[in-house]
């Protein structure tokens, strides 16, 4: 078997950026393996979308005629296994996302594909494909492989790769979409309510608080210092769940997705599996954990549990000292320099 498929997502008539990420990997997989790169694009006017998928390296796209442009897993399953079958494709990638969690596994165990999710690496060993993801709650990477399938199905992290930025020409096909018995019917989209003056999809910088930062009562020092250092506040789904912060403010596969962010501090995340979901565009990412250079071991020893919150508390608590007289509720404009500017006049930094 030979090539490669990828299926993309669209929301209110746009490639969602996270699809144009996974092309990104797939044009890499491709100069790996010499195979041709084709993209299928399914909806009610899938015509619409061919133009922001002219991107250099991909060699077909195919449009999908579907009864809605609304997001189906019976639909999506039905034409992946399809195509799959048309095709024959070495390797099928999708974005990891809410939409794929509703289809993806089902697609790869009736049709006996090699399967992982959420991995931010792919690779070539010879004429196998090799897969990288995270485990044991982010504290270690595992090299995934699949002896034996033909046709392997990877769902890609957002955030991990670059989208293509040069276009291309791709020729364009279309593909007729089996008969599907829809167990569901769409009704309209409807956006969370709205949090204040909260953007998390616009902000390019944004501090991200977890669980581990304590108690609710601890949720103010870091609205003080989100203001502080001009950034945004955003929270896990245990914070806002847990009504210590809006909804508004929730980042993640099942939150907001923070398209715009350059800069990403999270504080007090006990895993950032899902909080990387919601970063598709993300260049750099901090974290402060107690110990400096054990990065995929935080929180893994209990008792460093209460040793991790406070750190975590004291870290707010001695970047708010450095901060220079303002008014309340001024922003500093330096942003995320003059974060990094308080926390290492702050914390010696061991070597």
């Amino acid at each position: 078997m030979s090539g490669i498929l990828v299926l993309v997502e669209h929301r209110h008539g746009q490639v969602r950026p996270v699809s144009l990420e996974v092309l990104g990997a797939a044009v890499q997989a491709k100069e790996a393996s010499g195979e041709r790169l084709t993209v299928a694009v399914l909806g009610a006017r899938p015509d619409a979308f061919t133009e922001a998928l002219k991107l250099a390296g991909v060699d077909e796209i195919l449009t999908v005629q579907t009864a809605s442009d609304a997001f189906d897993p019976d639909t999506y399953e039905a034409v992946s296994r399809a195509l799959i079958q048309d095709r024959s494709p070495s390797l099928v990638l999708l974005p990891h996302t809410i939409d794929t969690l509703g289809y993806a596994a089902p697609l790869a165990a009736k049709g006996n594909y090699g399967f992982t999710t959420d991995a931010f690496g792919l690779s070539r060993d010879g004429d196998a494909w090799l897969a990288t993801r995270s485990g044991y709650g982010q504290k270690v990477n595992m090299e995934i492989e699949f002896p034996g399938r033909a046709t392997v199905v990877v769902t890609l992290r957002p955030g991990s790769f670059k989208a293509p930025d040069a276009g291309g020409a791709a020729v364009l096909g279309s593909f007729a979409a089996p008969p599907v018995a829809e167990r569901s019917a769409h009704i309209e989209f409807e956006e969370p309510a709205a949090g204040g003056d909260v953007d998390i999809a616009g902000a390019d910088f944004i501090l991200s608080v977890g669980r581990g930062i304590g108690e609710e009562t601890h949720v103010e020092q870091f609205k003080e210092l989100a203001d502080a250092v001009g950034a945004t506040l955003g929270c896990s789904r245990p914070i806002a769940d847990s009504g210590w912060l809006p909804k508004a403010h929730q980042i993640g596969q099942s939150g907001k997705t923070a398209a715009n962010c350059k800069v990403y501090i999270a504080m007090g995340h006990l895993g950032l599996g899902a909080a990387h979901g919601g970063h598709e565009a993300r260049r750099e990412h901090h974290r402060r954990e107690h110990r400096p250079r054990s990065v995929h071991f935080h929180d893994c020893e209990v008792r460093h549990r209460r040793r991790h919150l406070r750190d975590r508390r004291r870290t707010a608590q001695s970047l708010l000292r450095k901060k220079p007289a303002s008014g309340p509720g001024r922003r500093m404009a330096a942003g995320p320099e003059k974060f990094f500017e308080m926390f290492f006049s702050s914390h010696a930094v061991r070597g």
